[in-house]
């Protein structure tokens, strides 16, 4: 399973990857919005469109935890491979 994402009208900011250990949807969405976090220039306005409402659940969730107990989160493990 993987993700990817696009910057629109710069075909040269483009990224993908590849998801191992335990590919789902929802860690392949939250990969997606994170490459295009971090893909995006400095100071960009980022439009982030997905359907997937446990991603928008797993973002809004970890706002209220610290980065220790967020790293813990089982669908962010993905950020530490």
């Amino acid at each position: 399973m993987g993700a990817a994402c696009i910057v629109e009208h710069n075909e040269h900011l483009f990224t993908h990857a590849k998801i191992d250990n335990w590919p789902t949807s929802t860690r392949a969405e939250l990969a997606a919005i994170f490459l295009a976090l971090l893909t995006a220039p400095e100071k960009a306005k980022v439009s982030i469109h997905t359907d997937s409402l446990s991603a928008v659940q797993s973002i809004q969730n970890s706002r209220n935890k610290s980065s220790k107990q967020w790293l813990k989160t089982t669908n962010m493990l993905w950020v530490l491979q």
